[in-house]
């Protein structure tokens, strides 16, 4: 498995990236090299620091289900509800599907758009599960697929789906996008690697055209 430095080194301070490929690039596969790049390069790598997770929502910058499940919800509305904002009926339905009331349950677990990524996810990662409709119960179903060794590693492409499909959220929102499920899926695992690699999870490979394939 490759740690960071085997992917790049210091240069006047500053942390430089050098991919490594076992043959030479196709031109549309320098397009996604640059994507790539372009996406790791926002993470701060220190010098003098060990990499670590750190989760901000709790004070202590650990990860916990009730932190988590206290930011995505509310009474069963997108915080942008709770704050009393004067919408629209049709500006409460689900930004995805336009078919239900814009919940957390349904935008993230129980929304059409966003099961197919997540059995996307599923069959990447070779896994099955129900597809449970509540925060605590999804997560928890979903985390335990695995032995005790995977769980890192399941709550990683948990959390980060989770973020890819609130990221998404918000760019139909507010900048006019679409939903794209491969698209949405391709940047999960763009994000995932780069995470996962930095930060020594076993399950990464180093190969990241096999990971894009096969997770697991």
């Amino acid at each position: 498995m490759g740690r960071s430095r085997a992917w790049g080194g210091w240069r006047d301070g500053e942390w430089v990236w050098r991919l490594q490929w076992n043959r030479e690039l196709m031109d549309r596969e320098k397009i996604q090299e640059q994507r790539i790049l372009n996406l790791i390069s926002q993470v701060r790598i220190s010098e003098t620091k060990p990499d670590k997770w750190i989760w901000k929502a709790s004070k202590d910058e650990a990860f916990s289900v009730k932190s988590a499940y206290k930011i995505i919800s509310t009474d069963g509305r997108i915080d942008i509800n709770r704050r009393k904002v004067a919408i629209q009926q049709q500006e409460a339905l689900c930004i995805f599907c336009k078919s239900t009331i814009e919940t957390v349950d349904h935008i993230f677990f129980g929304c059409q758009k966003t099961l197919e990524l997540w059995n996307a996810t599923l069959s990447w990662i070779g896994k099955q599960t129900a597809m449970h409709c509540k925060v605590i119960d999804h997560f928890n179903a979903f985390i335990n697929l695995g032995n005790k060794k995977d769980k890192r590693f399941l709550i990683g492409v948990w959390s980060g789906l989770i973020w890819c499909i609130w990221k998404t959220k918000n760019e139909c929102k507010f900048q006019q996008g679409v939903w794209n499920t491969k698209r949405t899926e391709a940047e999960l695992k763009s994000r995932l690697w780069s995470w996962m690699t930095i930060n020594n999870v076993q399950k990464v490979t180093e190969d990241f055209r096999r990971w894009f394939e096969v997770a697991l």
